[in-house]
């Protein structure tokens, strides 16, 4: 029975991770366009250095850069590393949903496919697009409300308060899109994983600015794009966050 049960999730893992790497392919265009105003539907997908239309050969995830050698088939312009790195996070966090029978699966497939592109708009413009985090916020609410799951809902109210006070009160703290993209990793983390939450982010973040500090690349008031970081520690508590508070509580009972 272990055995069947074995084999079936992993071929379900695969059958995502192949449907992860086409919508990946997709959230490159959300991140391109969305960010410039653009129709991420029309017009179709070209290449943003000669506009020359993209064929299917073109379009295949991952295996189309690898193929042409990370550059554009008609102008030769070099093609970001970060198109394939997309496809194949994509790819990769939908074939984990099969773990996630915890936090549950729609919610977390959900959260994933918003967040990649959340956080990597935020990275290139220091914005979180509301376009993205509102029907986020609204899909795992309403998930976690008709499944009264009152945890969650709780948590991320605990989340969005402490952030928005630090938005409202600490010059240079965090911008309210911050603020707002707390809701969703609530509504995805409750307690008592949120303070492992808490510990696992900000020791990332922080982190993350000393090394950028290090190679001065901000400054000790720079902003830094907080959204991915938020996004990292979420999978990382989701994913080890109860071992951790296991082995924490386990040095005192």
């Amino acid at each position: 029975m272990f055995f069947i049960a074995y084999n079936y999730g992993m071929i379900v893992g695969a059958l995502l991770f192949v449907v992860g790497l086409i919508m990946g392919s997709f959230l490159n265009v959300v991140i391109y366009r969305l960010p410039r105003g653009e129709n991420i539907v029309h017009p179709p997908s070209h290449c943003p250095n000669c506009g020359h239309r993209l064929v299917a050969l073109d379009l295949v995830p991952v295996l189309s850069y690898v193929f042409l050698g990370g550059k554009c088939r008609y102008c030769g312009a070099n093609i970001s590393l970060r198109y394939p790195l997309v496809e194949l996070l994509t790819g990769f966090l939908l074939a984990a949903t099969v773990f996630a029978k915890d936090v549950g699966y729609i919610p977390y497939a959900t959260f994933a496919l918003f967040s990649i592109p959340i956080a990597f708009i935020d990275i290139d413009t220091m914005t979180i697009p509301e376009v993205l985090v509102y029907p986020l916020i609204a899909l795992l609410a309403l998930y976690r409300v008709l499944n009264h799951q009152w945890a969650f809902v709780s948590s991320a109210l605990f989340l969005f308060v402490i952030h928005y006070l630090v938005h409202h009160f600490v010059p240079h703290g965090f911008g309210l899109g911050d603020a707002v993209y707390s809701l969703a990793v609530g509504l995805m983390v409750r307690w008592p994983l949120t303070l492992v939450w808490f510990i696992l982010t900000y020791a990332l973040g922080t982190l993350i600015g000393v090394a950028l500090i290090v190679r001065k690349r901000a400054g000790r008031k720079s902003p830094i794009p907080f959204a991915p970081i938020m996004f990292v520690g979420t999978l990382l508590a989701l994913t080890a966050g109860k071992p951790i508070l296991d082995w924490y509580l386990g040095l005192f009972f």
